[in-house]
């Protein structure tokens, strides 16, 4: 529970492992558990709470600002839950797995993945010794657990969040798959015929991604491109991942908004698509003020100095243009 306290106060997806380990408990130790086992569960959330209380007293008003900015569009299910059912469906796991538009190629391959990672589920849910064994029966319910509150904790459906889920379908899938392949004549070649499919998805997805070279040929890229072109008093405005690549590190500022919020004013934006592209679409439902002001920003303050597959650069134009 320390380290699940640790999780939640860096991150509030921390607390869907917080209630995992809990519903792991209620498993295995629901009537051994005493009242002093809750208080000793609640010490580290309470300590870390005060410590982090401690932090925010120090300027409240700045914390008010991050922490709203970072939890603005995230509870689209309370207002409109069968649109975001929806949207968690396709939006993170379909286009994710290779279905729609956003995927070519051996990308798409990975359908095969989503596809037998559900037919596992209704296996195990199907065959009743499976679903009276303790493990089959946590991991179903694990799953579940995991799909709903990533739905309800990521409004943004940011497809890095998948890997809180894949590890609960990655078992899920071995437990059905031994099953099978314990079983005789054609089941067994079933399961072994899933297992080999899983395999080649694996590999073809990871050979796909290691042609790409996304690190060296865009985000080195356009690195090299910031660090030539800023300059020593420049603001720039990206994903927080270019500080390791930044000369001046201290001129970064992460803000997808471009400033509408913060007032900050950017002399060089980055437009990743990976997570900057995503979210300020998203803002063109949830924030269209600060939409049409990005909107705006783009195309009239600014020029585009540089485009790749990954990340599009604008400059600040001069007082003259």
């Amino acid at each position: 529970f320390i380290l699940s306290a640790v999780a939640f106060f860096t991150h509030p997806l921390g607390l869907m492992w917080a209630v995992s380990l809990a519903i792991l408990i209620i498993f295995l130790d629901m009537r051994r558990l005493r009242f002093g086992h809750l208080l000793f569960a609640a010490a580290p959330f309470v300590i870390i709470g005060l410590c982090w209380l401690v932090y925010i007293l120090q300027n409240p008003e700045l914390f008010s600002r991050q922490f709203g900015g970072n939890a603005s569009n995230r509870w689209g299910f309370l207002t409109a839950p069968f649109t975001e059912l929806w949207r968690e469906l396709t939006v993170r796991y379909l286009a994710n797995f290779g279905v729609g538009d956003g995927l070519a190629g051996f990308g798409q391959v990975k359908v095969v993945v989503l596809i037998i990672y559900l037919s596992s589920i209704i296996g195990i849910l199907s065959v009743k010794s499976l679903r009276k064994n303790i493990l089959p029966r946590f991991l179903i319910i694990l799953a579940a657990q995991q799909f709903i509150m990533l739905m309800l904790l990521d409004g943004m459906k940011q497809e890095y969040y998948l890997v809180h889920i894949i590890p609960t379908l990655a078992v899920t899938t071995a437990i059905w798959l031994n099953w099978l392949i314990s079983k005789d004549h054609f089941v067994k070649w079933a399961g072994f015929g899933l297992l080999m499919m899983l395999l080649v998805a694996g590999i073809s997805i990871n050979l796909s991604r290691f042609s790409q070279n996304k690190y060296h040929d865009n985000f080195l890229t356009a690195a090299n491109i910031l660090n030539q072109t800023a300059k020593p008093s420049d603001t720039i405005m990206a994903s927080a991942e270019f500080w390791f690549a930044l000369d001046k590190k201290e001129n970064l500022v992460d803000d997808y908004r471009l400033g509408y919020l913060s007032g900050r004013k950017a002399d060089i934006i980055v437009i990743d698509s990976l997570r900057y592209k995503d979210w300020i679409n998203n803002l063109a439902i949830t924030e269209p003020q600060s939409y049409l002001y990005i909107e705006n920003l783009l195309q009239n303050g600014f020029e585009e100095v540089y485009e790749d597959k990954v990340y599009r650069l604008y400059q600040r134009k001069k007082p003259s243009q």
